[in-house]
């Protein structure tokens, strides 16, 4: 090709690319201009072609320029040669504009040094505007991230499948990891145990994928067991994942639940007082009439030959009726002491007085292992305790049909496991195992956990104070009891610390010792 056509072809090129080209002389003077140069920077060519560079260089450039560019004619190099750099230009309008170009040269075939240089120049200012609403966005997103991180609250992502892609620190922390390196790639559910996942599946994702959101409570599984009270708010993303934020209000509920305690305990006590100043307003009459039926019980058994048993009843029940009075009226009264107790005597006894309130078809018995089991007791206090579990067993029995009551007494062997206990603790020292089982009508599973709070009770009467005494006493001694109930019956089994010193002849009958329920014939 001649170097006239391959003129013409330059020419062509460079009018037809939308690109600035242009071309300057050794001394800085516009030699070429192409029509992108003057879309770019309002000159048009026959304007131009022939005037100083300078009329597109910011003024502040233009010493540094004709350095440049003397450098090169005198056979230096540039750093700009062969590269595309970035750079400020001046516009005709004054208007500074962000370009690209790439420099280049042409040589003098006989000097060898530059004839001319020439640069495609392109404006960057939209390329600019997108890099700083890039940069500007960029700058938003580790600002929010930073935010997410920061916050309390725990925000997790999933992705439509409901694996982790994101966890902040909080929500890491609230279910113990360090970081979210052991929960990004698994599925939400690895936090809940099996029934509240279900739940949440059941529960909140339909309105999360209907209404676009869900909020609740949520009770979810740290890594080390513990239980995370939680207020979660799940919220769909755009992808079709999951956004969950929760934060951990078990401190609060922890609060609330102690000021419902002391609210009740504070009710419990001023019933108390009220029920205690009610019953102290009559205890004093009741305790004439009761020492009327004493004194009366006691000089008919003098005078009756032989005396009637049920006399003998009468007489002990009285005492031990007085004896009760005794502690409303002075309650300051130094307790008696515990002391050992022949607890088979002593179930004997509850047997007796429960056997003459039963129905013709109704029964019940002792089932006692052993002779001498020493109780270490106040015997008043264990009599009062069986005495209320055997009432109640009877309480239970079918009013038509039959029914029976077995008690059992036997040492509790080390090796044994026995259910853990409602109340009191699972003993470690010698105790005896002591069972009440009825065959009765059973107690609601949703009862069972309320049947030793005072004042409580699934009767038709009474105070429900009965098995509120039973487990304080119970507790006060030492011992625990539990309690399961069914279709057929309930069944009571309580633990009572053993006095593991011999019983005595003193000792050796309950009987002997109180006639408080069972006095004998003088």
């Amino acid at each position: 090709m001649h170097y006239q056509d391959q003129e013409k072809l330059s020419h062509l090129i460079a009018q037809a690319t939308s690109d600035a080209f242009v071309a300057v002389d050794p001394d800085n003077r516009v030699i070429y201009w192409n029509e992108g140069a003057a879309n770019l920077f309002g000159w048009r060519a026959d304007e131009i072609i022939g005037q100083s560079l300078h009329l597109i260089v910011p003024e502040i450039h233009r010493a540094n320029h004709l350095l440049g560019m003397r450098r090169l004619t005198e056979g230096g190099q540039s750093r700009l040669l062969g590269k595309t750099t970035s750079v400020t230009a001046l516009c005709r309008d004054g208007r500074l504009v962000p370009v690209e170009l790439s420099l280049t040269h042409w040589e003098d075939s006989e000097t060898g040094k530059p004839a001319g240089y020439a640069a495609i120049v392109r404006d960057s200012s939209e390329r600019r505007n997108l890099e700083d609403q890039r940069d500007a966005y960029q700058r938003k997103l580790e600002d929010q991230f930073s935010a997410i991180e920061a916050t309390s609250d725990g925000v997790a992502i999933t992705d439509p499948e409901g694996f982790f892609t994101y966890l902040n620190r909080a929500h890491c922390t609230m279910f113990g990891y360090s970081d979210a390196t052991a929960l990004v790639g698994r599925h939400w559910s690895i936090l809940y145990d099996r029934q509240e996942a279900q739940r949440i599946e059941q529960v909140a994702m339909p309105s999360v994928f209907k209404e676009g959101s869900w909020r609740g409570e949520a009770c979810g599984v740290r890594r080390d067991g513990g239980i995370v009270e939680q207020d979660v708010t799940l919220a769909q993303s755009p992808s079709g994942g999951l956004v969950c934020t929760t934060r951990d209000i078990g401190e609060i509920k922890r609060a609330t639940r102690d000021r419902i305690r002391a609210r009740e305990r504070l009710l419990l006590v001023k019933r108390k007082e009220m029920i205690s100043r009610a019953v102290s307003g009559v205890a004093h009459d009741l305790a004439n009439f009761i020492a009327v039926i004493g004194f009366s019980a006691t000089t008919l058994r003098t005078k009756c030959r032989p005396c009637p048993p049920e006399l003998k009843r009468i007489e002990g029940v009285a005492k031990q009726a007085s004896s009760l009075l005794d502690s409303v009226l002075a309650p300051n009264t130094a307790k008696q002491p515990p002391r050992a107790l022949d607890a088979k005597s002593a179930l004997e006894t509850v047997i007796e007085l429960t056997a003459v309130t039963l129905k013709p078809n109704h029964s019940i018995r002792l089932k006692a292992q052993e002779d001498d089991i020493a109780l270490k007791a106040v015997e008043t206090e264990f009599l009062r305790v069986m005495i209320n579990l055997c009432n109640n067993a009877r309480d239970a029995l079918p009013a038509d049909g039959a029914g029976s009551i077995e008690v059992t007494l036997e040492r509790l062997n080390p090796a044994r496991r026995i259910s853990k206990p409602m109340i009191g603790e699972k003993p470690e020292l010698p105790s005896a195992l002591i069972t009440v089982r009825d065959t009765g009508c059973g107690i609601a599973e949703e009862e069972l956990a309320r049947i030793f709070e005072p004042f409580h009770t699934t009767k038709s009467y009474g105070m429900g104070l009965g098995l509120s005494v039973v487990s304080e006493m119970i507790a006060e001694a030492g011992g625990s009891i539990n309690v399961k109930s069914g279709a057929h019956g309930t069944t009571f089994q309580l633990t009572w610390p053993l006095d593991t010193r011999p019983l005595s002849t003193a000792t050796a009958r309950t009987s002997a010792q109180s006639t408080n329920l069972r006095t004998q014939e003088s």
